[in-house]
C-alpha cells in the first residue's frame, strides 16, 4: 500500500459462532475506539463497514440512532464509491473510518476523508 497517514488497528476475532454475545462486546470496543477518537479531536466520525468474503452476516456493525446526523459515530455498509461520495455531501467534515471484517479477524483504519477512502478501498481489495 501507499504511504498514507493511516491508523492501523488490527485485531482478531477468536468468535466462530454466529450471533455469539462476545461479538457485541468486539463491535462496542470498535464504537468506543473511534468514539474516543472524535471526542480527543473535536470531530464526528463515518465509519464504513467492509465486509470480507467470510464475514458471517450475523455480525452486523452498522446501527444508528434514530437521528444519525446528530451522532458523533455514524456507521455505514459499503456499497459503491458513488454512495460513498453522496455520505461526504450529505455530512461534510466528518472523519472515516473502514473497518474490514472477516469471520476470524478484522483491520480498522482511519482513513481521514472520503478520497483516502476510496484510494485504500482499490488498493485493499486488490
Amino acid at each position: 500500500m501507499g504511504a498514507y497517514a493511516f491508523n492501523f488497528h488490527f485485531g482478531t476475532n477468536p468468535f466462530r459462532l454466529p450471533g455469539h454475545d462476545e461479538f457485541g462486546k468486539l463491535r462496542e470496543e470498535i464504537h468506543q475506539t473511534i468514539l474516543a477518537s472524535s471526542i480527543l479531536h473535536g470531530t464526528q466520525a463515518l465509519v464504513v463497514a467492509k465486509y470480507l468474503d467470510d464475514h458471517y452476516f450475523d455480525h452486523e456493525f452498522v446501527y444508528n440512532s434514530a437521528s444519525p446526523e446528530s451522532s458523533t459515530v455514524i456507521w455505514t455498509q459499503y456499497l459503491d464509491n458513488e454512495t460513498l461520495e453522496k455520505l461526504e455531501e450529505a455530512y461534510p467534515g466528518r472523519d472515516w473510518w473502514i473497518i474490514y471484517h472477516g469471520h476470524t479477524n478484522y483491520l480498522l483504519v482511519h482513513t481521514r476523508n472520503v478520497a483516502l477512502t476510496l484510494r485504500h478501498l482499490e488498493e485493499y481489495m486488490q
